[in-house]
């Protein structure tokens, strides 16, 4: 799914009205009605009283337009308006004109904080306050009623985006924090940034048809990963095919002491489907992957306790390196070689490769276009640096990866794709229960799995790191908690992962 910064939103609801032939309100009804539907939904208990916050803007007349609609269904409505600056939105400015006592539910009208003591015993709060337009320091007014919000010790659920934060860059000094954000059509860039997310807390999108001519024809450099994206890419097995069409992995990886990751970066490889796999170790763990990993076939180093040479073939079709393979002086040096060969198929990098190059910078310039790096975030600081601000984080992985013309997969919360056509793609699936050892192998290992089959690097990256996800997500239910959560139960539950996707 496409991203949009707000201005582009802003064009997309113009837009929209004209091609639509409805007015603005119209949109805003429309609004309305989707983010009450999507509230439902949840299961969000909205028996006790609601109090909707509304700006003086769009956002503001979102939270009108959901105050009337919860209201219309038996619900115990206040509206609290906040008249900042000059301008209003017409809905705003109705309720401004005309008597209070006229309305159907409670009206506050609060421009200066005592009056916020007149509001009684609230259950749940709805922030509509300020939109996705809001770009500026908060004045006296609006940080007392974000305080107030805040401190209320009720249930709080942001319309579209949190009152104080900006949607393009996720900036803020004073924030709504919210336990919920439905937002409209598509989430906003800010919602990735690990900074604003105890602020955005769990979000969903609420569709309010915008014109999709529009969508489809506007570009952007940010993507969301969904579920249909992954669905489009997975191919189907022909009814005759044989393990030579599904690719032949190879895996450089292992060290004394350090053989189970490439145990589980070569389980996780089969287990995706790859026809065929070569693990390259040490002497050391020749005994362990043939008991461990039968499926596999062993190419043993001629070093007992570190790789430290390898003559490639000929017929794989993807290779990895780095998964415990150290980095001793040796093991350096067949990295090297293995760039100065320039491999004609597909190569991913991850752990110790990464670690390698963090200390010869230089070698970054021997990759091969389209290798796909798979940094943790002290990965990638020491590689490239790492600024706390977000917006020059992404601009830094997408300068990065024009520059090399590579993909780096930046793991995390949502882990974050960047393609060397300066787009990036954000992962939302996945749990805490992953940050545990082990599942940076799980994920190499489904990557060159992928790319073995004859998936382009970008689709191996999606989806690799979306089906990733999706397998923590599904080992976390098996092992009852995410504390409990290991990398082999995210290796058990791929086949669960993919039968989940098959029937979406």
């Amino acid at each position: 799914m496409k991203l949009f910064l707000s201005a582009q939103t802003k064009v997309c609801d113009t837009v929209t009205c004209e091609n639509q032939n409805i007015t603005e309100k119209d949109l805003i009804q429309r609004a309305g009605i989707s983010f009450v539907e999507n509230l439902q939904n949840t299961g969000e208990d909205l028996s006790g009283k609601i109090v909707i916050f509304a700006g003086p803007g769009n956002n503001g007349a979102d939270g009108i337009s959901i105050a009337k609609n919860l209201y219309s269904k038996f619900h115990d409505v206040e509206l609290v308006l906040i008249p900042l600056g000059k301008q209003y939105s017409d809905a705003f400015k109705f309720y401004l004109d005309n008597p209070v006592d006229q309305q159907p539910f409670p009206v506050h009208i609060i421009k200066d904080a005592k009056q916020l003591n007149d509001i009684e015993d609230p259950d749940v709060f709805i922030d509509a306050i300020l939109g996705t337009g809001f770009n500026r320091e908060p004045d006296k007014l609006l940080n007392s009623v974000i305080e107030y919000i805040n401190n209320g010790g009720k249930r709080i659920i942001s319309v579209d985006i949190p009152s104080g934060i900006s949607a393009d860059n996720s900036e803020f000094t004073t924030a709504v924090k919210a336990n919920k954000t439905i937002t409209f059509e598509f989430p906003k860039l800010c919602f990735f940034d690990p900074k604003t997310h105890p602020y955005v807390g769990e979000w969903l999108v609420a569709p309010i048809n915008l014109d999709e001519n529009w969508k489809d024809k506007e570009p952007t450099n940010y993507h969301w990963v969904t579920r249909a994206d992954i669905k489009s890419i997975l191919k189907t097995r022909e009814r005759f095919s044989h393990k030579g069409n599904y690719g032949h992995s190879l895996i450089i990886s292992g060290s004394y002491g350090k053989i189970g990751a490439s145990v589980l970066a070569g389980k996780a490889c089969l287990r995706m489907g790859c026809g065929l796999l070569t693990m390259h170790l040490p002497k050391c763990g020749y005994e362990i992957m043939q008991i461990s990993v039968p499926e596999a076939m062993v190419d043993v180093d001629a070093h007992q306790y570190y790789v430290s040479e390898i003559s490639l073939k000929d017929n794989y079709s993807a290779i990895a390196i780095g998964p415990g393979i150290g980095i001793q002086h040796h093991t350096e040096r067949m990295f090297l070689e293995i760039l100065e060969s320039k491999p004609t198929v597909p190569l991913v990098l991850d752990a110790d490769a990464l670690n390698i190059l963090a200390k010869e910078k230089e070698w970054l310039k021997q990759l091969p276009e389209g290798t796909i790096l798979t940094p943790h975030p002290g990965e990638y600081e020491r590689l490239f640096g790492w600024d706390g601000n977000f917006s020059k984080n992404l601009e830094n992985l997408i300068k990065i990866t024009s520059q090399y013309k590579i993909y780096i997969v930046l793991k995390g919360g949502y882990t974050t794709i960047a393609t060397p056509e300066g787009n990036c793609y954000f992962n939302t699936t996945g749990n805490p229960g992953m940050a545990t050892a082990g599942c940076g192998d799980v994920l190499t290992g489904i990557i060159v799995s992928m790319l073995s089959q004859g998936y382009s690097q970008i689709e191996a990256c999606t989806a690799g790191v979306y089906i990733h996800g999706l397998a923590g997500d599904l080992a976390t239910q098996k092992a009852e908690s995410q504390e409990s959560m290991i990398a082999t139960d995210l290796i058990a539950s791929l086949g669960t992962a993919f039968k989940k996707l098959a029937a979406a």
